[in-house]
């Protein structure tokens, strides 16, 4: 606990054909500092690169399937540690009636499949909900423009009949309306009147409450009423200057409550349709959030952390080189002297696994190289090492100030 342990530095050689079992297995013992023999070379010229590359795409699609869950509700469980994970890991292998080094393939192809249908129907479902958003801003402003066109009146001391339309109020007028961030509305009514001249008159409203995009995101947005003399040039004027801060923009309908009532029915159809593809998203989605008979996490976490280990495994295995016609694995590796056992442990386990050779390990001496600094945590010092580690890393066989934190 005060110095780092003292390290060993050991060759191993490994079969081809067992590298899989053997990392898959010593992997899991958290003590080997594996040397890269291979650092002049290109890291995408290297043995394993193209399964790398796979990998990464893997753990893309799983965190694109992980944002759509968050998204639609679906809360996904990771598993306490990794001997869990491990345990998980091998009942999920044994029912889908796999080998572990097979496991990978069914993954990706699941993970190519879902995400291909994924997003179609979230592009869909995004659609519609833009759409949604457009026709209750819509119903909205219709609503809400009596009021508004009160307060021109009651400017302009016009005293027709509130229920008549608007362009028998004031004949020669033209409306125009819409809805724009709030706060874009004083730059708006700058902009509008530099660019008319002060020839229009806008009347702009907040809304009562925010609205929420696909993204869940709240925009707190203003309505606006343009009222401006009839005219081509003024009103393609006024509808660029719209257009530019929104796409928002709509006509001011000459029965309201006729057009009320039809946007009404396109909502609801809109809102059933969106209802339909949500949860076709969340039944595609609860797939990957099943919990396997005998596992506790997620089977979507749990193939993401596999994925990792996978990729692990083959960034370990490039940095060995290859020797021979059979294809041997040779690399050196440092190992706590401490935990000797423990390898020689797992090697005779990876004996006994069928068609495996086991690894040969052999320790070597190495007067110039420096050994790594390897510290023996536990879970109430992980965190206090690992802030230690930010700052540097302390030299082999120098004192741990972790204890002095």
């Amino acid at each position: 606990i005060f110095r780092s342990e003292e390290m060993g530095l050991y060759s191993i050689t490994i079969s081809k054909d067992s590298a899989w079992n053997v990392m898959e297995e010593m992997g899991q013992l958290d003590c080997l500092h594996f040397l890269d023999l291979n650092s002049s070379q290109q890291v995408y010229n290297r043995t394993f690169a193209n399964l790398i590359r796979r990998c990464d795409e893997a753990e893309r699609r799983i965190k694109y399937i992980e944002i759509l869950c968050s998204r639609f509700g679906l809360e996904l469980k990771e598993p306490a540690s990794v001997p869990q994970f491990l345990t998980d890991m091998d009942n999920l292998v044994k029912i889908r009636k796999v080998t572990p080094e097979a496991y990978f393939e069914k993954i990706e192809n699941q993970l190519q499949m879902a995400e291909k249908f994924l997003i179609d129907q979230s592009k869909k479902y995004q659609d519609m909900y833009d759409h949604y958003l457009y026709l209750t801003q819509y119903k909205y402003i219709l609503s809400n423009l009596g009021g508004m066109m009160k307060s021109e009146r009651r400017t302009s001391g016009d005293t027709a009949d509130s229920g008549s339309y608007v362009g028998a109020i004031n004949a020669g007028l033209s409306y125009i309306t819409g809805a724009i961030l709030k706060e874009d509305a004083l730059r708006f009514k700058r902009i509008l009147f530099r660019a008319t001249r002060g020839n229009v008159f806008p009347i702009i409203k907040d809304m009562e409450k925010p609205i929420h995009d696909y993204l869940g995101r709240p925009l707190i947005k203003s309505i606006y009423l343009i009222i401006f003399k009839e005219g081509d040039t003024m009103r393609n004027k006024v509808a660029r200057i719209c257009d530019s801060f929104s796409n928002e923009r709509f006509e001011v309908p000459q029965n309201i409550m006729e057009k009320e009532m039809e946007l009404q029915n396109i909502i609801t159809d809109t809102k059933n349709l969106m209802e339909k593809t949500r949860n076709e998203i969340q039944t595609k989605l609860s797939l990957f959030n099943n919990y396997a008979p005998d596992c506790n996490a997620s089977e979507l976490v749990v193939s993401k952390w596999f994925v990792r280990k996978e990729k692990n495994i083959y960034y370990t295995l490039n940095k060995m080189k290859i020797e021979g016609r059979a294809g041997l694995f040779r690399g050196l590796c440092w190992i706590p002297l401490s935990r000797i056992q423990e390898v020689e442990e797992s090697i005779t386990k990876i004996e006994q696994l069928p068609y495996t050779l086991a690894p040969k390990l052999k320790q070597m001496d190495a007067p110039h190289l420096t050994p790594p600094s390897f510290f023996r945590t536990n879970d109430f010092l992980a965190p206090f090492q690992a802030i230690v580690d930010t700052y540097g890393l302390p030299s082999y066989q120098e004192a741990n100030p972790t204890l002095f934190t």
